[in-house]
């Protein structure tokens, strides 16, 4: 019997590490963890002419979780996680709130032309660009 094959890829933002593991190529497969843009799991497939059977998600953080639609939307493969974790996967807004904050009423906010009084002054309520809305 010969070693697995194993394909490692660091996707998204975090890096986050995910698998594809076979017994060999071209074969059947499994896939470990979905970050948010799956594509580059899906070029490992077709590349080593793999056919994914299941998806086992380690976790339920976005990182792990967030491309298991699209996986199973385009393979229809079933996707394993365990129960604990349901509550991740289902509420990703929550997890993001639990992780960054919650911004409340940030639509409310002043915009860019807004005047602020500033000891005896006045000043425009500008900074530094970080995003394409920076105040």
């Amino acid at each position: 019997m010969s070693d697995p094959v194993v394909f490692q890829v660091p996707l998204w933002l975090a890096m986050t590490n995910a698998y594809v593991v076979a017994a060999d190529s071209p074969g059947p497969a499994v896939i470990i963890d979905a970050p948010p843009d799956p594509e580059p799991l899906f070029d490992v497939l077709r590349h080593n002419e793999l056919a994914p059977v299941a998806l086992l998600v380690t976790h339920g953080h976005i990182d792990h979780v967030g491309g298991a639609g699209r996986i199973d939307a385009e393979l229809g493969v079933k996707t394993y996680l365990h129960p604990d974790d349901e509550w991740l996967a289902t509420d990703p807004a929550a997890q993001l709130r639990g992780l960054f904050g919650d911004p409340g009423d940030a639509h409310k906010y002043a915009p860019p032309t807004t005047m602020l009084p500033l000891a005896h002054d006045q000043v425009h309520a500008l900074a530094p660009r970080h995003q394409v809305g920076p105040v």
